[in-house]
């Protein structure tokens, strides 16, 4: 099969500066900087840098900490979990216990499946979670969104009691500029009122971001990451499903290799200028069901495999 239009920049081009590495200036920019950015930068040219800051970070001491005070101070922030529900008060939003999740349901939060779907996902300290997530809540009542969002506190990890980059993930339905710029400015606020909750150690931040990169998540700083997903996604787990199809996409069928070997893996994909097919048409693909002259669509481009990006090719 071959493709009608090239995808993307080629590998050759690196974008400009992968800033959003950078935290003070990733809480600088608009959402719009940040969408612009990740979309620039090719993902292989955001592992690269990876590679780099993964190297110093690893090279840091480990802080150690006897395994039943780890465990004892996460417990801790369970019980502060579930007194949250009941206590937490705040006329624009409901809280609840579903599934294994802490939700923050805005009251005036669009319906999922009609447009495209932003989720912001924060990894902090596990021995600060439940703090982190009522920060931001706070914060963002006093940036009058609580009611255009949901809010989740990820339990299933927090029960793990490991590190995680998906312990706190905001969900906007409509993804509208104005409402993930408040998210943004609340989310600054939290981190700079409550340092505290938000700090990572060197190892810490290479845990996550390897997890975000990993799991083709568009950086933000070395706590937060985000992803767009299409209206035919409703109802589809993004850390499941559809990194499985992004990384059928890039020809991952190894997930414990190198680095070096991921590198190579993805920069080969971008090179072709790879795409995810919609769910429709790779079903077509895979049934042998395409003939010279068809129209298949595409929604995301692998040079930028977090965002949405729709188009359409001929086959000759």
């Amino acid at each position: 099969m071959q493709e009608g239009e090239e995808f993307g920049p080629s590998i050759e081009e690196t974008g400009e500066p992968l800033e959003s590495f950078k935290p003070e200036a990733a809480l600088q920019k608009s959402w719009e900087e940040l969408r612009e950015s990740a979309k620039a930068t090719p993902y292989s040219k955001q592992f690269t840098d990876f590679m780099e800051k993964s190297k110093k970070w690893l090279s840091e001491p480990r802080a150690g900490m006897p395994p039943e005070e780890w465990n004892s101070e996460i417990d801790v922030q369970l019980n502060k979990a579930t007194k949250l529900v009941s206590e937490f008060q705040n006329p624009a939003t409901t809280l609840e216990e579903h599934s294994t999740k802490i939700w923050a349901f805005g009251k005036e939060r669009p319906k999922y499946g009609e447009d495209m779907l932003t989720r912001i996902y924060i990894g902090v300290d596990p021995r600060h979670a439940s703090d982190a997530f009522q920060a931001l809540l706070e914060e963002f009542g006093n940036q009058g969104i609580l009611k255009d969002v949901d809010v989740a506190l990820n339990l299933e990890v927090l029960n793990e009691k490991k590190l995680a980059h998906n312990q706190i993930i905001i969900y906007e339905p409509q993804s509208r500029p104005e409402v993930l710029n408040s998210i943004l400015d609340a989310y600054r606020q939290a981190k700079l009122n409550n340092p505290e909750l938000f700090g990572l150690s060197d190892r810490q931040k290479e845990k996550i971001m390897r997890g975000n990169l990993q799991q083709f998540k568009a950086i933000i700083d070395e706590n937060a990451s985000f992803v767009e997903m299409a209206p035919e996604d409703r109802g589809r787990s993004y850390d499941a499903a559809i990194v499985d199809q992004t990384r059928k996409a890039f020809s991952l069928y190894k997930l414990n290799i190198s680095d070096q070997e991921w590198l190579d893996t993805v920069r080969k994909s971008e090179g072709h200028h790879g795409v995810v097919w919609t769910m429709a048409d790779q079903g077509k693909i895979e049934n042998g069901q395409l003939q010279s002259g068809d129209i298949i669509h595409f929604k995301r481009r692998l040079s930028s495999p977090a965002l949405i990006q729709t188009g359409e090719v001929m086959i000759k």
